[in-house]
């Protein structure tokens, strides 16, 4: 039995759409001219090979796919976990908010669906080839949203997401290496710099808070204090010169988890956080702090965070530049003291020098993590 990955399908999805695109650039090379029909059919062509690759893309964000010695495919779902045996095709995952739910239902979709630049705006009735997904935001219950799938190569296996709260997560078997709102204490790789403004990588400890339990799916733990690396960019530096970026960042559905559990469970961070302030990791080095200064924002008050970015590169005015989007995650409090966390992305070419804001770190982990030396609870959430 083999397991086809994603990855493995786009790219074989790519191939054969790349070699659309060069037999149609032959085809003009062997005459000069494309006739309106020719340019039609081979259009129409790439449209159709570009959508099964998006359908495909999909596909692979809801499951593994496997494909047997005979030839036959099977899928095995990605997201959550299958709590009752009466209901094989329902699937249970953690979110703790209908925007949360509504952030992983962006990153099943293509990349550009995922721009929505608020809560709410995106559409939650989407089709794209033989799937069909309707996202529905819930109230009571303990459910925070579900996802229906329809589609028939799925029937047998994934037909429902339901998104549930911590709280909410019927008891099961398995321990949890870390638990909702927990502060740990983790060595990481940390920049710093000397008086003399040099910089260099040195091991430090760094405080993680857990923003979401690995119960069906990855858990998350978040820090602000260290873990990332600066990824200079040298290569093509006549128009833009120098600059770096920041990798190993936390993602946008990492950040939104921290902020839903500012909303939604205020009072066990208030506790977790005080705690926090009794720990010699805090009161001496200041380890934390970020996390014990967004209970003190203002109305108004907002930070900015590089999340990812991805790039290529072209020709202006004779000399090669990058072509770079900038992903990242506007923190906020608004006027009526909620927190919001929204996802947008910068796009820079030719002159433009891309600027990197605010970094974070983000750890993933599952049932299976084993907890080494580098950890040290330093309190409880809940």
């Amino acid at each position: 039995m083999k397991k086809i990955s994603l990855l493995y399908c786009i790219v074989i999805l790519f191939v054969s759409f790349s070699q659309t695109i060069c037999l149609q650039s032959c085809k003009e090379d062997e005459s000069g001219l494309v006739s309106p029909d020719e340019e039609e059919f081979y259009n129409a062509v790439s449209a159709q090979k570009m959508d099964s690759l998006i359908t495909e893309g999909v596909i692979g964000a809801l499951c593994d796919v496997e494909i047997a010695d005979d030839g036959s495919v099977s899928y095995k779902p990605r997201i959550g976990e299958n709590l009752y045996s009466n209901a094989p095709t329902v699937y249970y995952t953690i979110a703790n908010s209908a925007e949360e739910a509504e952030a992983l239902f962006a990153g099943i979709l293509p990349s550009p669906d995922t721009e929505h630049t608020a809560p709410g705006a995106l559409k939650h009735d989407r089709t794209q080839g033989d799937i069909h997904l309707i996202f529905t935001p819930q109230s009571g219950s303990g459910e925070t949203a579900r996802l229906t799938v329809e589609c028939p190569r799925l029937r047998d296996v994934l037909t429902e997401i339901v998104f549930l709260s911590e709280e909410s997560w019927p008891n099961n078997d398995y321990d949890e290496p870390f638990g909702y709102l927990t502060i740990w204490q983790h060595k990481d790789e940390n920049l710093v710099k000397d008086e003399k403004g040099n910089e260099s990588y040195v091991e430090e400890d760094n405080v993680y808070i857990c923003v979401r339990t690995c119960r069906g799916g990855k858990g998350i733990l978040l820090t602000f204090d260290g873990g990332w690396k600066k990824d200079p960019f040298r290569e093509y530096t006549h128009w833009q010169k120098n600059f770096d970026l920041w990798k190993y960042t936390a993602s946008h559905e990492a950040l939104l988890a921290l902020f839903t559990s500012l909303n939604y469970r205020h009072e066990d961070y208030v506790e977790a956080i005080n705690a926090l302030k009794d720990d010699e990791l805090y009161r001496v080095h200041k380890k934390g702090k970020q996390l014990v200064d967004f209970l003190d924002w203002k109305s108004s008050s907002y930070k900015i965070y590089d999340n990812e970015y991805n790039y290529t590169h072209g020709v202006w005015w004779g000399h090669y530049c990058y072509y770079l989007t900038l992903y990242r995650t506007k923190l906020s409090k608004n006027s009526s003291g909620i927190y919001e966390a929204r996802k947008y992305h910068d796009y820079y070419e030719h002159a433009e020098k891309p600027v990197p804001t605010n970094p974070s770190h983000v750890i993933y982990y599952d049932y299976d993590f084993k907890k080494d030396g580098t950890w040290e609870e330093i309190t409880k959430g809940t």
